[in-house]
């Protein structure tokens, strides 16, 4: 039973990502729905921060949105921080900056878990590249926001 709640868990995201590719897709961003997935979110395993060569795909996207949910609040942090640390013109710039960052992030993340087209760890890529990413875009602006 646990493995076929599994598996449909792993085909939603596999049609979420299909969806994002379409034509026309909607307004909600993949990052944005991973960040909503209460299926991902609401019970995650225990393991995530220690042994995940033992997880199966679901519990390794579960384990992703975890920490893409909190590399996304600490990008929150220091983009208010940023964000009150300049005047008027350099704030504007930041935001069209993190807009257009965010929109990369998005599709670089699509290009980057396309490698696994089709099969089940092309959501786990996607969050794993949206982690890695969101990390790295928190330690720039950390690192601008240095005297």
């Amino acid at each position: 039973m646990k493995f076929m709640w599994a598996k449909q868990a792993t085909v939603a995201a596999a049609l979420l990502l299909a969806a994002a590719l379409a034509p026309g897709a909607q307004a909600e961003t993949l990052a944005e729905q991973l960040l909503h997935n209460h299926d991902l979110l609401d019970h995650p395993p225990a393991s995530c921060d220690r042994d995940t060569a033992a997880l199966n795909n679901f519990e390794l996207q579960q384990c992703a949105a975890v920490a893409f949910r909190a590399q996304d609040a600490a990008l929150n942090k220091v983009y208010a921080r940023a964000v009150a640390s300049r005047g008027a013109k350099a704030t504007e710039d930041l935001r069209q900056a993190e807009r257009l960052w965010l929109q990369w992030r998005e599709h670089h993340c699509l290009w980057d878990a396309a490698r696994y087209a089709g099969g089940s760890l092309q959501p786990v890529a996607f969050a794993d590249c949206l982690v890695a990413l969101t990390k790295a875009r928190v330690e720039q602006l950390e690192d601008a926001l240095k005297p």
